[in-house]
Parts: structure tokens; sequence; C-alpha cells
């Protein structure tokens, strides 16, 4: 009877124990009523929930950088490399579904007219979206690309089309570019006969708009 006695007490010990380390568990899950927290997050190719978790942590996205691992761990969460804005406000379910997902935060970046390359690639290093502009203008000069959109000139000077882009600070600068050139020829398919210029009197014409541009500043 005695030891009945003690095996009931140990169960009921072990119950209130689980029953504990539950309520902690999932009152470390929850997100903080306290004041909004943003921050942006890198999460580098070949990185693990293990140092994210305590990124997190250390920046009081969440309350434990242990049982967000764990939890991690649990559901098989998976990682995609880029730049993400977080917040402490989010579950973690959501946390690991932007993170997963690869939705990245993006930056507006207006490129008014008239802006040179080298201005442009100031502009991005200033954002913050390229880490030097001198890569960014090496590319410009890139004769593989100048080859592949057919454009007879050393530069890209001309071929990056002013406006607002929204981009991502994982972004390479040939992608960037990639995307103002694509942008500059998807507006000249709009003008009427511009698809009949050669790209011989496509560059002409571009030099000839920049020269008058000049004069009239």
């Amino acid at each position: 009877m005695k030891a009945f006695k003690i095996i009931l007490s140990l169960f009921f010990l072990f119950i209130i124990a689980a029953g504990i380390f539950c309520f902690y568990v999932y009152s470390q899950m929850q997100p903080s009523k306290g004041d909004l927290i943003e921050y942006s997050i890198t999460v580098e190719p070949g990185a693990s929930y293990l140092s994210i978790s305590k990124i997190l942590r250390e920046n009081d996205i969440i309350k434990s950088d242990k049982v967000f691992y764990y939890y991690s761990r649990i559901k098989k969460a998976s990682l995609k490399s880029g730049y993400y804005s977080v917040n402490n406000k989010m579950t973690f379910d959501e946390i690991h579904d932007l993170l997963n997902t690869g939705r990245q935060e993006n930056y507006a970046v207006s490129i008014p007219e008239g802006l040179t390359i080298t201005n442009i690639a100031k502009l991005l290093e200033e954002k913050g979206i390229v880490e030097k502009a001198e890569d960014f203008i090496c590319v410009t000069r890139d004769k593989d690309l100048l080859a592949k959109y057919n454009i007879p000139a050393e530069t890209f000077e001309g071929y990056l089309f002013p406006d607002t882009y929204y981009l991502t600070k994982y972004l390479s600068s040939e992608e960037i570019l990639t995307i103002m050139v694509d942008n500059f020829y998807n507006k000249l398919e709009t003008i009427e006969n511009s698809t009949d210029l050669s790209p011989e009197e496509l560059h002409e014409t571009i030099k000839l708009a920049s020269i008058v541009e000049k004069e009239y500043k």
C-alpha cells in the first residue's frame, strides 16, 4: 500500500512538472506584449536555425532561442537565404513562413532622369543595396552583358531606365543591372517604330537625347 502511494505521488509530481514545463514552453512561444521591436536579419547561404535563433533572441524578437530552435527542428522548418524584416509581434510560425518562402524586404530606390551610371552606383551604395559602388560600375562595363543586349558601346550608359525600383539587399550588381536594362527595353517597346531601329541607330538616338538633356539643364 505504501509503495502504491509513493508511485501515485511520483505520478502526480510528474504530471505537475510536465504541466509547468508545457506552460513555460507555451509562454516562450507567445509574441511579446511590449513595445514593437523591428529588426532586419540577413540569412546567409548555409545558415542554420541554431545561429538564426541566437540572433533573434539577442535582438529581442523572440523570448527563447532554445525553444525557437527546437520548435524549428520539430517542424523541420527550412531556410532561404535573403534579407528579411521581422518583429517581436510575430509568432514562431509566422517567422518560419517568412524565412521559408523567401519574401524578402524590398527597398524603394528612385532613379531620376539624367543620372549617370556613377551617380546611380553611388545611390545604390547609399541605400545599402550594393556593398560598393565600384562593383556596380564594373558590371555596367561587362562586355558579355553588353553583347547579350547587343549594345554597341563600352558601357550601359543611357540604358538604365529612370524609375522607382523595389530591390532587396541580396541582389547582385548584375541582377540589379538586368532589372534596369530590361525595364528600359520594355518601355522602349511602347514607343511607336522604336523596335525598327538597329542597335547602332538606337545607340545614336540615346546619345543625342543625352546631349539635348544636358543642354537644357
